[in-house]
């Protein structure tokens, strides 16, 4: 995976122990957006000896199709599901998971429709939401009052903590780099978790 995944999933380990959560409690972990499930499979290998329930879900047919095949041939436990993440809610029924991840996809979607994504992965984890963005090249995330657009592909840059507060989740830590890029990726990064009493 690239380095600037590879970065995330550093931050994602260290709240996890700061929680006082080691990697083999890790059960269960579902990515919104997997594409081809190779993050999904690089938990499963790398990080969380003890996972038994991967899934994730992709809009992209081929990917999904094609990651299933790989998946199935090294004997993966992953899953991979076709579906919207506009929809995630009536995707994920009433399952939990332990870790829910989003990494570099809610930049494709308005304000409106990301931040119910956002409510959603906050009502089906039991632990942890990670979520990767676009960070703002001059703006910390955390002071924008609304959405803005990237000129170059009309991507969106949002302030997840914003969302995550709406939806009665808690930050737990965040990083922003502003325009620094890591293999050409910006650092925009957000843990939380829901807030007590919440379902």
């Amino acid at each position: 995976i690239r380095p600037s995944r590879k970065l995330f999933f550093s931050h994602l380990l260290e709240q996890l122990m700061k929680d006082g959560i080691s990697p083999d409690q890790v059960r269960s972990v579902y990515e919104v957006g997997c594409s081809l499930g190779y993050q999904l499979r690089y938990m499963e290998t790398e990080l969380f000896p003890c996972l038994s329930d991967l899934q994730g879900i992709d809009i992209d047919e081929h990917a999904i199709r094609a990651g299933r095949e790989y998946l199935r041939a090294v004997g993966s436990k992953v899953e991979l599901i076709r579906g919207d993440m506009q929809h995630l809610e009536k995707n994920l029924g009433d399952k939990m998971y332990d870790i829910i991840l989003c990494c570099g996809v809610l930049m494709y979607l308005k304000e409106a429709d990301a931040a119910l994504v956002v409510r959603s992965m906050l009502r089906h984890s039991c632990g942890l939401v990670g979520i990767a963005g676009l960070a703002h090249p001059t703006v910390d995330n955390r002071l924008l009052k609304g959405s803005t657009v990237r000129s170059q592909d009309r991507t969106f840059i949002h302030n997840i903590e914003h969302m995550i507060e709406e939806s009665d989740g808690v930050i737990l830590s965040r990083r922003w780099d502003g325009d620094e890029l890591v293999d050409g990726q910006s650092i925009y990064f957000v843990f939380a978790a829901k807030g007590r009493g919440k379902s």
